[in-house]
This record gives structure tokens, sequence and C-alpha cells, in this order.
């Protein structure tokens, strides 16, 4: 398959600084490249790889070859970055370190091994111990359609998919109502069954991801980007590459992401919030900061009665 054409270039919005841009390239040669090395493992990307990664798990040769894709990509680009994967240690890249870069391999390994759909996600951030607003381009790379759900700082989030280029953005759906409102969060957590699971369990439109039924927390993100969810609820977890790819996926689109206390979570350190120890912070990605805020409000009024 000619992956060059998936991924066709953008009309930005606004000029790009040279740094953006830069980035821009980065995020979708490298997450190309992965794409294209995936393809190519076929059914052994099923196989374990024959060692653990940072937690402890066996890893699936899938997961590795797709952080190790962005990681040989990146040896070869004359920029000092930091990368932060599941599979891999974190890893320097070349001798003055302005970057940081996060990665998920697979993102939703469950999907994967039931032949659902999963992603791989990656986000280039400013400095080495940035903020989540430090975001310069973020990349949700979708199976098995080859999609690349693409943001880049102050430029907007694009699709790309087929050779095409469309602009997302999240939907206008205002109003927390049980009947209309598109919800979507998982149950592999404590934290995301007692306060989302819980109670909302009553909404007609909640989707629940479960191991018995999995998905990708990044694809539930470019969905938000794109309009089909109103509200993706979920919690901090390993490195939290999930919700830094998201972070700057749904501010591009229109949407918020705020703890559990209403706060932007562009305002608080990645390496910080919500890793180390066993907590778990709840995070709340909404189309509209009214709409994050009435979903907050509820959870706190339900969380009162129980």
């Amino acid at each position: 398959m000619n992956t060059e054409t998936f991924y066709p270039n953008i009309q930005d919005n606004e000029p790009l600084s040279e740094e953006v841009s830069l980035m821009k390239g980065m995020v979708i040669n490298a997450l190309r490249k992965t794409y294209k090395d995936h393809l190519e493992l076929g059914a052994k990307g099923l196989e374990y790889f024959g060692q653990e990664n940072r937690y402890g798990d066996l890893t699936l040769l899938a997961d590795w070859v797709a952080e190790q894709s962005i990681l040989d990509y990146l040896r070869k680009q004359k920029i000092g970055i930091r990368l932060i994967g599941e599979e891999i240690e974190d890893t320097d890249l070349g001798q003055e370190i302005d970057y940081l870069g996060a990665i998920d391999g697979i993102d939703g390994t469950s999907a994967y091994k039931k032949g659902l759909e999963y992603s791989t996600l990656f986000s280039i951030l400013k400095g080495v111990s940035p903020y989540y607003k430090d975001y310069l381009a973020s990349g949700i790379l979708m199976y098995p359609t080859g999609g690349l759900m693409l943001a880049t700082r102050d430029n907007g989030a694009f699709l790309l998919l087929d050779g095409k280029v469309d602009p997302v953005h999240v939907s206008d759906y205002q109003e927390l109502n049980e009947e209309v409102t598109r919800i979507a969060t998982d149950d592999y957590f404590e934290v995301t069954q007692r306060v989302f699971v819980a109670n909302f369990s009553s909404f007609k439109n909640f989707e629940v991801l479960t191991p018995e039924s999995p998905g990708s927390s990044g694809l539930l993100y470019a969905r938000l980007a794109c309009g089909e969810l109103d509200l993706v609820l979920e919690c901090t977890r390993k490195e939290n590459q999930e919700i830094v790819v998201a972070y700057g996926t749904v501010k591009e689109a229109g949407g918020v992401m705020l703890d559990i206390e209403g706060n932007d979570l562009g305002d608080k350190r990645y390496l910080e919030f919500g890793r180390g120890g066993s907590k778990s912070e709840p995070t709340i990605a909404a189309n509209s900061i009214d709409l994050a805020h009435e979903a907050i409000e509820y959870i706190r009024n339900r969380l009162k009665k129980a």
C-alpha cells in the first residue's frame, strides 16, 4: 500500500511557525512509517516479543514495532527529543533535549487482539518538562483504515484519509441530556467505575469500553474531535500518553479538557499530573466549557447523594 497517498499536504489555516511546521512533519512522517511497518507485520504482530515492558507486562510484537518505528524515524532527524513510551524505556535523542515526545504504540491492545479498531498515538511537546498546553503536534493513527487525526498548535485538527484532508470540529450540542448527550468512558479503573459509569448509566447514548468489548481511548477522542461524541470521560494512568495526545487534538477541534475540579489540563505539567503512585485523576473532555462544567456539577450532585 502506498502510504504517501494517505497523508497529503494540509492547507494550514494560518502560516505556521518554522518550529510547528517541523513538528507537524515529524508526526506525519513518523506515523506514516509506523503504519507501513505495522501492515508488513501481518499476523506476526500478535506474537509476543519476548520481553516485558516498563510495567512488567509481556510485549506484543505489534506494540514494540509501533513504538520502535517512531523511535527509528526520529533517530534520523536532527532534533533533541526525549521519548516516553509504554514498550520502550525513556530515550533521549540528540545532544540538547528541546522537546518531549509521548508514544503509545498500540492504544487498545485488547481490541487489536480481537480484530477490532485500535490506534497509535504520538505527540510532541515543547520543552523537557512541558505543560499540556505546550503541545506542538499530535497524531492519532487509526487502524485498520490508516486514517490520521492530526492536530497542530493554533492550526486546528484535520482528518487525513484516502488522500483527502478534512478539517474537523467538535459538536455544537451544549446541554447535558439523558436522551441526547453522547458520552463514552471505560470501566477499566476504579475511578471511572465510581465517578463515571455509576453516574451516567441512565443516559441513552452512553458507551462503556469493557475487557469483553474493548476499544481505544485515542479513537474516542478522535470521535469527539469529529463531533461524533459530546463527552469523553476517562482518568489518568501509566504515562498518560492517551491524555496528552487527546489534549492537543480536542483543543484544536474546539473542545476542552478539564480535571474533576473544572481546571483546564493545559495548566498542568504533563510529567506531574496524575503520574506516580496509584492515584488516577478523573478527566473530562467535552465539546464546550459549558457542557464540561454541567457534567462536573452533575457528577458532584450524584456523589453527594451516594
